[in-house]
């Protein structure tokens, strides 16, 4: 299933979502908006979401836009078999136009083979600029998130940022992330500054009450 949206979206399965393997079972994608995802259900081959504000589609920038956001909320099943060895979930957010922006999954379900959540600010934003806002990655798991790939990572988080505004990667665990294979890390998180960042504040959080 792959959707695609001009401005916001809202997607909700309570069922069971299967297909062959060869992608992932469900595809989110918007242009200048935010998407809201929740799983109660399952969904067998992984799921994507991306968010940017370049204008694609041939549609026209909006006057004053939004900062971009996902939101993706599991309390139940999100797995893969995928043989390339990608995350179950992954959740990707491209500004471009300087507004910011967060990606917040919370899951108090079960994914295995990881999540990927990954904020990026392209080139075409001035380093300098003023009004630059920053992005933000949290991860909240009072369930189970594992992977079993090797060199694979069950929690990888990052930012890559061409400006001087920051940015913030924040774990809340009560729950289990485990990483099992060769060379894997349970978390792996990140920032990446080009040259033109003047080291504007950029700040990891993990809080555990649970196993990592």
């Amino acid at each position: 299933m792959s959707i695609n949206a001009v401005g916001d979206m809202s997607f909700a399965n309570s069922g069971t979502i299967l297909n062959d393997g060869s992608t992932r079972s469900v595809s989110l994608s918007v242009t200048n908006g935010g998407i809201t995802a929740t799983n109660s259900g399952t969904i067998a081959q992984g799921i994507s979401a991306s968010a940017t504000n370049y204008s694609y589609y041939n549609t026209p920038e909006p006057a004053a836009p939004q900062p971009l956001k996902i939101a993706l909320t599991n309390t139940g099943t999100i797995g893969t078999t995928l043989s390339d060895g990608r995350a179950a979930v992954f959740l990707q957010l491209d500004d471009s136009r300087g507004v910011g922006g967060s990606i917040q999954f919370d899951n108090s379900g079960t994914v295995t083979q990881g999540v990927n959540a990954y904020a990026s600010r392209s080139y075409g934003v001035a380093a300098g600029a003023d009004t630059v806002q920053p992005l933000s990655i949290a991860l909240t798991n009072s369930g189970s998130i594992t992977a079993t790939a090797d060199y694979r990572s069950a929690a990888s988080l990052g930012i890559d940022d061409y400006t001087t505004a920051g940015g913030s990667i924040r774990v809340d665990n009560s729950g289990t992330i485990d990483a099992s294979g060769v060379g894997s890390s349970a978390v792996d998180a990140w920032f990446y500054t080009g040259t033109g960042s003047t080291g504007a504040a950029q700040t990891f959080t993990i809080t555990n009450s649970g196993t990592i």
